[in-house]
Parts: C-alpha cells; sequence; structure tokens
C-alpha cells in the first residue's frame, strides 16, 4: 500500500525522502515578480551548495507525476535532473535530448519511477529558450515554490466503444466486463493492464452479463442455451465449461481462486451453490425454503443475502467448518455484501433512498457505519484488503469514494459531474463503469500513480 506525505500525518511505508528544488538558466534571471534570483553554482553537474526545497515522502518503485506551473516567459524548453544526496547526476533519469519537456500553457509535466533503494534525491529543472543545448556551469533558482496539490491521481479510460461497456471486475492486471459492440444481447471482454490487449471472451447468441475473474478464470451468467446458466472460461487454455445444467435460473454470481458461488432456482427456491472448479464438485450450500442470494466468496467464507427472518439480513457459511453465521440483526434491509479477510461490507437500507455502507468485522465482532445516515444513497460496496469503495450520491450524482479502514480516512475517488457506478477493487486499482463521455465506458483508477502539483 503506497503512501505520500507532506506534513499530513499519512502513514508512510519503505519511505524515499525526496528534496525538490527547481533551478533554471541564466537566460531568464527574472521571476515573475521582476525579482532577480541569487545563482546557484555548478560544477561539472555537481551541486556545490544545494538548497533545501519542499520534502515529502514516497514509496520505492511507484510512478509519480509532476506538474509545474510555471509564469510566461522566455524559456520554453527544459531538461529534468535528479540527483542523489551526494550531489551525483542519476544518468538513467536524465531525459535525452530527443525527450526535451516541452511547455504547454505554461505547464510542464513528467514522470519518474522512484528507485529501488531509499535515501534523499533532489529534482532540479534546467531551462533554455531556443533548441540548442547550452553548456551551463551556473543555474538560477527560478523563484520559491509552493504545493498545490500533494495528493491527485491519474484515471486511466479503459474502453473507448461508442456503444456500452458495464460492470466491471478486476483480479491483478486483468480487467473483464460486459461489452454491447457486438449486439445487444452483451458478451464478455478482458482487458490486460500490462499490455493494453482488449480480448472478447464470448461471442455466441444470448446474453453473458456480470463477469467475476479470478487468476486464470472468468465466470459469467450465460443465457445462449434458453436459460441463464453459469459458464466459465480459462484463460491459459482458452477453454470454456459450463457449469450449471438445470433449467431454472442461477445469478448472479463470484468467484475465487478455485470455487464460484452463486444464486440457484432450481427446487423452486434462491439457495446459494459452489462448484469447485478443481474438483469439478458442486455443493450445495444453503437448503431453506426462504430466499438466499447476492453470494459473495473469499478464502473458507461465503456470505450472502438471506430472507429466513422476513427481511433481509447478511449470513455468513464457513467452508472449512460448515457452520452457518448470522450477521446482521437488525430488522431493516440488508443487501450487496462483499467479503475480504476478516471483513464483510454491505448496504443497510434505512429507506429506498438513504442507504449506509456498513462494515463488519469478524474477529472483534464490531460492527461499523461508514456513512452517514443522512438521506443519501451509498451502494454497492467492494473491498480488497483495507480499502472499501462505493458508489455515493450526496453530489447530485453518483461518484465513487473509497475508505481505508486502516487510517479512517474517506477519499472521493471521481470528481466529474457524470454518474459514475458499479466499483471493483483489486490490490492499488479501482475500476468502476463511467458515463463522463456520454457513454457508458469503464475507468481505471490506480492508487499507485501520483500527480504533484507545484506553482513556481
Amino acid at each position: 500500500m503506497t503512501r505520500l506525505s507532506n506534513n499530513f500525518g499519512a502513514r508512510v511505508y519503505l519511505a524515499l525522502v525526496i528534496s525538490m528544488v527547481m533551478l533554471f538558466s541564466v537566460i531568464s534571471c527574472n521571476g515573475s515578480n521582476g525579482t532577480v534570483f541569487p545563482e546557484l553554482p555548478f560544477d561539472n553537474g555537481v551541486i556545490l551548495a544545494p538548497n533545501e526545497g519542499t520534502m515529502w515522502t514516497v514509496d520505492e518503485n511507484v510512478t509519480v507525476i509532476f506538474t509545474l506551473s510555471v509564469a510566461p516567459i522566455s524559456i520554453i524548453h527544459y531538461k529534468v535532473y535528479l540527483l542523489s544526496d551526494d550531489g551525483n547526476e542519476l544518468d538513467d533519469f536524465r531525459l535525452s535530448d530527443d525527450q526535451i519537456c516541452e511547455l504547454s500553457n505554461n505547464r510542464l509535466s513528467f514522470e519518474w519511477i522512484t528507485p529501488s533503494e531509499s535515501g534523499m534525491y533532489s529534482m532540479y529543472i534546467q531551462g533554455w529558450g531556443n533548441q540548442t543545448l547550452i553548456a551551463l556551469t551556473e543555474y538560477q533558482k527560478f523563484g520559491v515554490y509552493q504545493v498545490n496539490k500533494v495528493y491527485s491521481v491519474v484515471d486511466t479510460q479503459i474502453t473507448t466503444d461508442l456503444n456500452p461497456q458495464m460492470y466491471p471486475a478486476i483480479h491483478g492486471n486483468r480487467i473483464v466486463f460486459d461489452d454491447y459492440r457486438s449486439d445487444w444481447d452483451g458478451d464478455i471482454y478482458m482487458y490486460d493492464i500490462l499490455t493494453g490487449i482488449e480480448t472478447q471472451i464470448t461471442a455466441t447468441d444470448g446474453p453473458q452479463l456480470l463477469p467475476v475473474i479470478s487468476d486464470n478464470t472468468i465466470a459469467w451468467v450465460d443465457y445462449h442455451n434458453g436459460n441463464y446458466d453459469i459458464c466459465m472460461y480459462d484463460i491459459s487454455t482458452s477453454v470454456e465449461t459450463r457449469i450449471t445444467k438445470e433449467d431454472s435460473i442461477q445469478r448472479p454470481l463470484d468467484i475465487d481462486g478455485n470455487r464460484i458461488v452463486w444464486t440457484d432456482g432450481r427446487d423452486g427456491r434462491l439457495d446459494i451453490y459452489m462448484y469447485d472448479i478443481s474438483t469439478g464438485i458442486e455443493t450445495q450450500i444453503t437448503n431453506h425454503d426462504s430466499t438466499q442470494w447476492q453470494p459473495v466468496i473469499n478464502g473458507d467464507r461465503i456470505v450472502w443475502v438471506d430472507y429466513r427472518n422476513g427481511n433481509h439480513d447478511i449470513y455468513m457459511y464457513d467452508i472449512s467448518t460448515g457452520v452457518e453465521t448470522q450477521i446482521t440483526i437488525d430488522i431493516k434491509d440488508q443487501q450487496g455484501p462483499d467479503i475480504y479477510g476478516d471483513i464483510i461490507v454491505w448496504n443497510h437500507y434505512n429507506s429506498d433512498l438513504d442507504m449506509d455502507v456498513c462494515m463488519y468485522d469478524i474477529s472483534t465482532g464490531i460492527e461499523t457505519r461508514l456513512t452517514a445516515d443522512d438521506g443519501i444513497a451509498n451502494y454497492y460496496p467492494a473491498i480488497y484488503g483495507d480499502r472499501i469503495v462505493w458508489e455515493d450520491a450526496r453530489n447530485g450524482n453518483t461518484d465513487i469514494y473509497m475508505y481505508d479502514i486502516s487510517t479512517g480516512i474517506e477519499t472521493r475517488i471521481t470528481t466529474d459531474d457524470s454518474e459514475n457506478y458499479s466499483p471493483a477493487i483489486y490490490g492499488d486499482k479501482i475500476v468502476w463503469t463511467d458515463y463522463r463521455n456520454g457513454n457508458h465506458d469503464i475507468y481505471m483508477r490506480d492508487l499507485q500513480v501520483f500527480t504533484l502539483e507545484y506553482t513556481l
């Protein structure tokens, strides 16, 4: 988990202390207010008298995107230097001549992947007013800069087709989603984050919906046999397998490792079933006369919504012990659960338009309400590690929010005015359905990619 701080009290893991000093050539020695700043001497690329700039901490091996705001002056080309605490330039960081940073709208951006070795580093910028690189022995500090934005991140648009792409799921570096570009029934597509390659998984008649993914297995709800079945696809072998062959409805579903769980209506009611991919064995988990649905699974624990008490409660089943446990006892409805480790999250319904996100710690038995009972709808939480994400309507549209259990900090993920919904999370990556472009696309936020903005 990556942390970034600038005297904000955030926790730091394997931190690098970075000291930023922005320097510009003697070609432009005046700042935006006309002040002449003192020269900073260099000798063969080694700083003789480094100034201390803004300091912060970042993790090792993360991508930091720097954005600088500068006054409109004659400097239009820049080179960036990174020096270690002994004043030596790191050759693998310096941009080559054909990678010169160009000023655009008085803003300059560049990337840096932080070293794997902790230490003190200083960042310097050299500027000049023409395309010719000049041998400079003196640099001048352009001005005192102030941090505008300590922590922001970059959204990545995963899909660009004008037809809808919806309901993503993510595991590792793979995202799966519903796609309607071929027909309005819907197909399953996969996107590989590392390669940027998009792959169509299904191409049969009838809807294929609500995909989930774990390791090399994708599973989904499939209607091409005339009723909703559970099917799966092995990415490593490209083999598709039909899991259920009953004439009744089977949906929705979840997957973790070799286990797939779903809601099954074969007995005239809705029960929870499980299929073990490694053994080929199907197991009925619930056998109650009332409705059990919306199953999710993590490790040996299956969680679902249960109506046996006359309202929707959250129940849990431990595969290793065979013990079933009622988690919620509130007379109001609880729906949309998810689980990771010892933490269960779900929607608590105060009314049709007033839903909160709640959390239950299995190890302590403590239930916590994460969102305020304020008449605002908060939908469909998802959890991975210490991070919980959900849809939130507090701003007049649905945005994606995140809560960090370890810090108690809530963060707004999306800030545009469009509808953003159906979030999923794995590791440092959050994916969701986004309507900012006037159609339904899949977007991703990588919490390891930071943007630091400065005003000089």
